[in-house]
């Protein structure tokens, strides 16, 4: 059985070797492109450029006192406040690739809290199943991205059930509004009420949601024989053919995705979705390039 690598120094550097290799300038680009900063600030003047500049931008006052035509230079202003909730319930130890879900989000979660700092904005976290049990306020500070490795990596921090609106709920009471709102899950779990608490989450946070999928979790395994399943919650087992279930098996998993997809939407939030045998730094850039442009 799969575990997860509790080795901390080793599996740290290897994270942060391996986020280094994948957040590129590009994707921390594409980050700040796609979540504005609370706007722009005046860092110092510079030589007008006829080519480049617009005349309109003269500083006619400044110039008149330095005897040249100057213009104004401007930084955005950044320290956006960004939280992970991160789902380490059952359903996230299991997969049919080199990696489980846990590790794989793990690896997202890493990539994107490197590049968020790197952009200068603060990043916090927190961990759920059936309910949040480790948190930490949004920081700007690079050991705040190594305490979340140490935390991902802890195989004892994985396992339970699931309850994403106890964890949206709990999040109410600390979390600033405004505050950009990862939550990175299979969603499998999730109740009938769901939608209501995301829907509130929505309202206060811009919310971004990253569902991990295991090629299981799409489609059927092949197989001759009868198989086992079991729910990771309840420990129900059921035995079935696996011929007889696999066209109902595809179109509920796309009913379940199409779902969470439009919860997401309805709560006027983002939605990535991420296979763990498939490379996710495209599909994160793309959702950025997409976002950038929506909010343009």
């Amino acid at each position: 059985m799969k575990r997860l690598n509790v080795e901390f120094t080793p599996a740290i550097r290897r994270l942060d070797i391996q986020t280094h290799h994948v957040v590129s300038t590009s994707v921390v680009g594409k980050y700040k492109s796609a979540f504005r900063g609370r706007g722009l600030e005046f860092e110092s003047y510079r030589e007008y450029v006829p080519e480049l500049d617009d005349a309109s931008m003269i500083d006619w006052k400044a110039s008149l006192r330095a005897n040249k035509e100057l213009v104004k230079e401007y930084v955005e202003e950044r320290n956006i406040n960004v939280f992970f909730l991160v789902d380490t319930s059952s359903s996230m130890m299991y997969g049919t690739t080199k990696l489980l879900k846990s590790e794989y989000a793990a690896n997202v979660a890493m990539s994107l809290s490197y590049a968020i700092l790197q952009a200068g904005d603060s990043v916090g976290f927190g961990l759920f199943s059936e309910k949040v049990f480790l948190f930490k306020k949004p920081a700007h500070d690079m050991r705040q991205f190594f305490s979340f490795g140490h935390s991902l990596i802890k195989a004892d921090n994985y396992g339970g059930k699931y309850n994403l609106s106890g964890a949206l709920h709990f999040l109410e009471g600390f979390l600033p509004r405004k505050s950009v709102l990862i939550i990175i899950s299979d969603f499998i779990g999730v109740h009938d009420k769901w939608e209501k608490s995301l829907g509130v989450a929505g309202k206060m946070y811009d919310l971004v949601g990253i569902m991990i999928r295991d090629p299981a979790d799409e489609e059927f395994p092949e197989s001759d024989k009868e198989v086992v399943l079991e729910d990771p919650y309840s420990q129900k087992q059921l035995v079935l053919n696996p011929d007889k279930i696999r066209e109902d098996y595809r179109r509920e998993a796309n009913k379940f995705k199409a779902n969470v997809r439009s919860a997401f939407t309805k709560a006027r939030g983002g939605m990535i979705v991420l296979r763990s045998d498939e490379p996710y730094i495209t599909a994160i850039q793309s959702f950025f390039r997409k976002r950038n442009i929506r909010y343009r």
